[in-house]
């Protein structure tokens, strides 16, 4: 629907928010368009009910309570990856560690079958390759490191599996909030699948910096450049998990002199 289609109830600009209330007389309905300039987002909300009334009487508190439930989101959906992420480590992964220990007790006493040594040791392979993909999606998820020692140590372990040299550098001092920690490490881990997957780059490096209320984020490489954040789902991704922390993110990739993905974000200590 074009805005030709709708009309104008209510207009508001504050703190950076620009807030729109719109009625469409050919449905009856209301909806709250909100455009961030701070993060340079942009999204609209139906609403009925109470929600119409207190969004035409109230729209830029309405559009703050929008953009605070983003967070809050933000910061459910990373609760539950790290519930997941530890149910994966201490029931399947554990199971399966349990199960590879066996078979290497087996093994010891097929050495005089030759045939059932050889089954064994197929059937290890694929175990250990098994436990190397649950590993991987459980890191994925929410890495255990990030919770438990922080960012540097998880951007470091993150680091030490990329396919080309990565130089890290970290000055965050004391630990950041965790909802912040998780987007600078997923901004890191995708910026860092893409030079693997689509920048041809001989090295990468990662910058991650505190100044005051905000970090910021910067993962360069010295690639084929052309990436493009409109593009690519994973990219989109991140910029709407950033900008729900009131944050933004940017990408420079020039053809054939590299990307510079950088993000920044705001945090209250």
């Amino acid at each position: 629907m074009s805005h030709a289609d709708l009309k104008e109830l209510a207009y508001r600009n504050q703190d950076g928010l620009e807030v729109t209330l719109l009625w469409d007389p050919r449905s009856d309905g209301i909806s709250v368009e909100v455009i961030d300039h701070l993060d340079g987002s942009e999204f609209r909300v139906p609403v009925a009910g109470h929600l119409a009334l207190d969004a035409f009487h109230h729209p830029y508190a309405f559009a703050q309570e929008l953009r605070a439930s983003r967070a809050r989101l933000v910061e459910a959906g990373d609760a539950a990856r790290r519930r997941l992420e530890r149910d994966l480590h201490d029931g399947a992964q554990a199971r399966l560690v349990a199960l590879a220990m066996l078979l290497g007790r087996a093994r010891t006493h097929a050495a005089c079958d030759p045939e059932l040594e050889a089954l064994l040791h197929r059937a290890t392979d694929e175990l250990q390759a098994s436990l190397t993909e649950l590993r991987e999606l459980a890191r994925g998820m929410h890495p255990a490191v990030l919770t438990d020692r922080g960012l540097e140590p998880a951007l470091q372990a993150l680091v030490a599996r990329a396919p080309v040299p990565v130089t890290v550098e970290v000055d965050t001092g004391a630990r950041l909030p965790g909802a912040v920690e998780s987007a600078a490490y997923f901004v890191v881990s995708e910026a860092l699948a893409n030079v693997a997957k689509y920048a041809h780059a001989t090295s990468a490096s990662v910058t991650v910096r505190r100044r005051a209320d905000r970090i910021t984020i910067a993962v360069t490489d010295d690639g084929i450049g052309g990436a493009n954040a409109a593009h690519g789902s994973g990219l989109r991704g991140l910029a709407d998990r950033v900008a729900a922390l009131e944050g933004a993110l940017a990408v420079d990739s020039p053809e054939g002199r590299g990307t510079r993905l950088r993000a920044e974000i705001p945090f209250r200590a």
